[in-house]
């Protein structure tokens, strides 16, 4: 596990040192590849949030189908309707039937819109045909009126649950994107990406996917342009648009491994990390006050310096510990005022619960922190 955390840090730090948009994706698919493969494992886990991301998915799907069944249904109603009335010609029932079932099947596009709003915008074309034609007994059956609303409104029953579905799946693309299962879904998607352009040969549009087709051409010459060297920033393959779920995915690894690492070999170490809690290796669990529910300050770097200070290492400049860290993670560089021999907050947190800052077996001072360097004897 340790040289799999050794290797991840070497590919991790590469790529984000890559300025160019080429070199990054050169470098992100070196990085990736290794995730994939060698350090799998490092990516345990993941499989919670991943298999709660699958059911929300899967619950929205189950949603969608359940809709475009009822739709199916007023269609099906619809067109039996109308044939019965000998108004199968009528170009308005006629076009919207045909626009509605091409919405359904997926071979109809809507940019920058909701589908389902394109489907009520075109039931709605019907039934309003059908009040104008006379039918209001026949309109009956297809909508509800809008008792909630002051105005004379109307609702398409098949529709009933499209705002539910349409609130549920704007939850999910928001939490989506914060959680670790979405971060590691895009990087997934970009490597994908990658590895479709580098073996692809054909050029063809099929009209049914013409949008995802077009899509994926552009995004294939733009690869092959910026490998090229015809190119230098990208659209698709872009660093600023991966950078931050790259930062993200790699202090998820360094967070959740290190910590069983430390948990595999406290028997080495002074203080270590179990349970996202500080323990000490003879007195355990180490208590303090938080500021509601997080962590304070001096806390927060103290367990950045138990989680990034390099193995072998006792000394690290704070920049360099810093950049470990993540840029968007990272406390500032003044450990000195929390951490330092004259940090209250934190040397108080070490008197309360019983712990010297000596080391037991050199005697030498265990964590001294000045404006440049930190210094962390931490191994037994």
């Amino acid at each position: 596990m340790t040289q799999k955390l050794s290797k991840e840090k070497i590919f991790y730090e590469m790529l984000v040192s890559k300025t160019s948009d080429k070199d990054f994706i050169v470098s992100f698919h070196d990085y990736f590849s290794f995730i994939l493969k060698e350090g799998i494992e490092l990516c345990v886990h993941l499989n919670e949030p991943m298999n709660e991301r699958s059911e929300a998915k899967n619950r929205l799907k189950d949603l969608h189908c359940e809709i475009i069944a009822s739709v199916e249904i007023f269609v099906k109603n619809i067109e039996k309707f109308l044939k019965k009335e000998k108004l199968e010609d009528d170009f308005i029932f006629q076009d919207r039937l045909q626009d509605t079932k091409s919405l359904m099947e997926g071979t109809m596009y809507v940019l920058g819109g909701e589908r389902l709003d394109s489907i009520y915008s075109e039931m709605s074309d019907m039934t309003r045909r059908l009040r104008d034609l006379g039918f209001e007994e026949e309109l009956s059956k297809y909508v509800n009126k809008d008792k909630n609303s002051k105005l004379d409104t109307e609702d398409i029953i098949a529709l009933e649950k499209r705002k539910l579905f349409i609130v549920e799946k704007n939850n999910f693309n928001k939490k989506d994107i914060r959680s670790l299962a979405g971060v590691f879904i895009r990087l997934s998607n970009l490597y994908a990406n990658i590895v479709k352009a580098e073996s692809s040969t054909e050029d063809r549009i099929n009209m049914e996917t013409f949008i995802e087709d077009l899509e994926e051409r552009n995004r294939n010459e733009e690869y092959t342009k910026l490998i090229s060297g015809k190119i230098r920033e990208g659209s698709f393959f872009k660093r600023d648009k991966y950078i931050s779920d790259i930062e993200r995915f790699h202090q998820s690894i360094v967070i959740n491994n290190t910590e069983t690492s430390t948990e595999n070999n406290n028997n080495r170490s002074i203080f270590y990390i179990k349970d996202g809690d500080i323990h000490h290796h003879e007195i355990g669990k180490l208590s303090y006050k938080k500021k509601v529910l997080d962590d304070p300050k001096y806390i927060k770097m103290f367990k950045n310096i138990i989680r990034y200070m390099p193995d072998g290492k006792n000394k690290i400049r704070v920049n360099e510990l810093e950049k470990r860290i993540g840029k968007n993670n990272t406390l500032g560089d003044n450990y000195r005022a929390n951490i330092g021999k004259n940090a209250k907050s934190f040397n108080n947190f070490l008197k309360r619960n019983g712990v010297q800052n000596i080391h037991p077996n050199n005697k030498e001072i265990i964590i001294n922190v000045t404006d440049d360097f930190i210094t962390f004897n931490n191994i037994l």
